[in-house]
Order: structure tokens, then C-alpha cells, then sequence
């Protein structure tokens, strides 16, 4: 965990709701982003595969935060994603 991991007991135990939040607007932009909250020096994006059975998979980018800002990877790498899945 880091700084920037949603802590675990307030948003499970006492703020759940905002946990929902979250997966509600991560499902509506299609992608998730995360910038060092499992590790620091770990930034990434992903994007959803859904199967024709319905289950589910993801394309993820990891890269280096030093040299990718969050605004790269949501302008370019994310639609770099998006067209890659769309060959799988």
C-alpha cells in the first residue's frame, strides 16, 4: 500500500458507498487508471475485455511514472488500448 491506496477499512467497513462510486465511474469511462496506489513507481492503465460468454478480462499498461504523466496515458496510451483490444 501506499499514500495513495483507498484505505481498505474506510472504504469497505465505513464508506462503502464510495467504493461503489468508484467501480460505477471507472465502468463508465472504460478504463481505470492507477497512479502508484498498489506500488510506488507503478503507474497504470487498463481496459475491459468482455467475451461473448460474458466473462471478463483486461489489457493492462504499466509504465513508469517518471516518465508518463496520467494525462499521457488518458490521451494516448488509452486509445492505444482500446483499438488493441478490439483486435483480440
Amino acid at each position: 500500500m501506499t499514500v495513495r491506496t483507498i484505505p481498505r477499512g474506510a472504504v469497505y467497513r465505513q464508506d462503502g458507498k464510495r467504493l461503489r462510486e468508484l467501480l460505477v465511474e471507472t465502468r463508465q469511462r472504460g478504463y481505470a487508471i492507477n497512479d502508484e496506489e498498489s506500488r510506488k513507481g507503478v503507474r497504470a492503465i487498463a481496459v475491459p475485455i468482455f467475451s461473448a460468454g460474458g466473462a471478463a478480462y483486461a489489457v493492462n499498461l504499466v509504465v513508469p511514472p517518471e516518465e508518463v504523466t496520467v494525462d499521457k496515458l488518458r490521451r494516448d496510451m488509452r486509445q492505444s488500448l482500446l483499438r488493441w483490444k478490439g483486435n483480440i
